[in-house]
């Protein structure tokens, strides 16, 4: 995947600029839940940051290094400058 050289304030704002829509749009939230083919991931937040969820398998990324799922919450006040974001990436795999 080919990103263009503009400079972006956070993660959120490349991946909107560049065309990729969320899993689940970008909103305050408390507990954020995601799951694929019957696995599940939920982070507790203290519900006044807003969070949005991204597929990246297949979605994002395509080939080489992939997980399931980028999970992004705006840590900083709004507007903000520079943003503040905690990126967690998930592989909800089953652990035999």
């Amino acid at each position: 995947m080919a990103f263009s050289m503009t400079a972006y304030k956070s993660t959120y704002e490349l991946l909107a600029a560049e065309g990729f829509s969320p899993e689940q749009r970008l909103m305050t939230r408390a507990r954020i839940s995601t799951s694929e083919k019957g696995k599940r991931y939920v982070l507790v937040t203290n519900g006044v940051e807003e969070s949005v969820v991204y597929a990246v398998d297949g979605n994002i990324v395509k080939e080489g290094q992939r997980c399931d799922k980028l999970v992004l919450v705006k840590r900083s006040a709004k507007d903000a400058v520079p943003e503040h974001w905690t990126e967690t990436f998930v592989e909800l795999t089953l652990i035999p």
